[in-house]
């Protein structure tokens, strides 16, 4: 039995639960905690039982079951024609009373599928603590997933000039991502220019990229369901404005500071607060959490941010968590500046991937 089972086992016996699924009922609502206990990617129609007392079982479709056989780390992996009507015969096979679920992806649609006198438990947070510290495998596929990354965006920023648009770059950046490695793009990629860099989130348009203009790409590769997420603002093929400039090197001081704050035993809250206070002395306001953890997900914990962010709770670092630091600026209509590279936290400190 691996390590993972190990851990989530001897919390079972701890809260006294007889056993955790996790089930994907739907393509549109895959649950990655099933690839972090199976090592089996995208399974559309499946669950995964792991009782306190016996060994875990993965039901499956029949169209993935080879797949899952060869590459899953449960031994037994048995077929469903019919998930749905198997799924409360295999609870009552384990005479399970007591269930915990990722009350993340748990939907009423599922909890209709169980008999109504088994017990139901949220172990969404559980389940994050476990995968939040990554084990040396998690580490360098994310590692692998960083680098193409960077080469990627340093490529494209070499071939990046006036009068390219926004979505032709973006096609060309995703393309070669690809080209490079990447099974597919972490997240849609963002490629914004000029005033549209003030967008956090925005979506890459048929504008022309302009001299001396900002250019924010972020974006992330994919390897064996890990992400990478990295963000890059440049300016093209001429001098920026002095505000572009001066904001510019206000978030990278932001990140530079929070980067040398990470440390096992210091708070993720704490890390946040020293992006935040570099750039509220300088008169401008960090709008967004200062980064977010990845691995199977784009986002996922720990949050690194204020209190109260979003709900996010206070996590204490330790080694091996890997997440995000990307403090930016922005001034609405005018500019963007976001700086992100993905760290993971070593023994002392912290390694940029």
């Amino acid at each position: 039995m691996n390590e993972r089972f190990k851990k989530l086992k001897a919390i079972l016996k701890e809260r006294d639960v007889d056993a955790l699924l996790l089930v994907n009922l739907h393509t549109s609502s895959i649950d990655p905690s099933i690839h972090y206990f199976t090592n089996v990617p995208f399974l559309t129609h499946a669950c995964l039982l792991i009782p306190l007392n016996e060994e875990p079982l993965l039901l499956t479709a029949k169209l993935d079951y080879a797949r899952a056989k060869r590459e899953s780390w449960v031994e037994d992996v048995r077929t469903t024609d019919n998930l749905k009507q198997d799924l409360p015969k295999l609870l009552r096979e384990y005479r399970v009373k007591k269930l915990a679920v990722n009350d993340r992806f748990f939907t009423l649609e599922m909890m209709n599928l169980i008999d109504k006198d088994i017990r139901i438990y949220g172990f969404e947070e559980t389940i994050y603590n476990l995968r939040m510290v990554k084990d040396e495998e998690e580490v360098e596929k994310i590692g692998k997933a960083a680098k193409i990354t960077k080469q990627v965006i340093n490529e494209i920023m070499d071939i990046v000039k006036p009068g390219m648009r926004e979505n032709e770059i973006k096609s060309r950046l995703e393309y070669v991502l690809k080209l490079r490695g990447a099974e597919e793009t972490a997240f849609p990629s963002i490629v914004l220019s000029g005033p549209r860099t003030s967008d956090p989130h925005g979506s890459s348009s048929k504008r022309k990229v302009l001299r001396g203009e900002p250019l924010l790409i972020d974006c992330g590769a994919k390897l064996q369901g890990y992400c990478s997420d990295i963000t890059r603002t440049f300016f093209v093929n001429g001098e920026p404005s002095d505000e572009a400039k001066e904001i510019y090197e206000v978030v990278e001081e932001a990140q530079r500071t929070a980067i040398k704050a990470v440390k096992p035993g210091v708070s993720n809250f704490e890390v946040d607060g020293e992006a935040r206070k570099v750039i509220s002395e300088h008169g401008y306001e960090l709008i967004h959490g200062t980064g977010h953890g990845i691995g199977l997900e784009v986002h996922e914990e720990p949050t690194i941010s204020f209190e109260k962010y979003k709900g996010a709770r206070k996590v204490v670092l330790e080694k091996g968590m890997v997440f995000t630091v990307e403090p930016a600026i922005y001034v609405d209509g005018r500019v963007g500046i976001r700086l992100e590279d993905d760290v993971i936290v070593t023994d002392t400190g912290c390694k940029v991937l």
